[in-house]
């Protein structure tokens, strides 16, 4: 994620055009802008399944990436495809190398990116999405990524 290296006047362009994006948040058939879409550029989650153009020109601001959502995605749409349960979220960490810090992963950016996955709706199966943090696979944190998008917290450009 490029933040002020030698990219200032991008960054300060995400930023104003990110704001202005999280002046949307309200109710969501009053904006133009899905929930998932809000949550990924309050987090700045790369929106990976939007059909919005509104991150174009933006790729390299976002964390995680368009590159590590498109590896995240497929390995969630692996085992759902082979009708499996879903890896647990401690199983991604592993898979995903963020145990062992050689990983442009941390453990927020990938609860941001299942949270924003979650929130696209149609992707996976709620039993899916459960069965992530079955048997204490899961870091508490983990369990954020079920609740209701509320605005307030959810787009918050803090």
């Amino acid at each position: 994620m490029t933040t002020f290296g030698a990219d200032k006047e991008g960054w300060r362009a995400f930023q104003i055009h990110r704001l202005n994006i999280l002046m949307l948040a309200g109710p969501e058939n009053s904006r133009g802008c899905s929930n998932a879409d809000l949550f990924a550029w309050s987090s700045r989650t790369y929106p990976f399944f939007s059909a919005s153009i509104l991150h174009q020109g933006f790729e390299d601001f976002f964390h995680p990436t368009k590159e590590m959502m498109d590896e995240l995605s497929r390995i969630l749409d692996e085992a759902f495809i082979a009708k499996s349960s879903a890896p647990t979220v401690y199983e991604l960490e592993r898979d995903l190398g963020i145990r062992h810090g050689d990983s442009p992963w941390t453990r927020s950016t990938l609860i941001n990116a299942l949270r924003y996955m979650s929130l696209c709706g149609d992707r996976f199966s709620a039993e899916f999405w459960q069965s992530m943090i079955r048997n204490a696979g899961a870091p508490s944190e983990a369990n954020s990524f079920f609740r209701p998008f509320d605005p307030s917290w959810d787009a918050d450009p803090n």
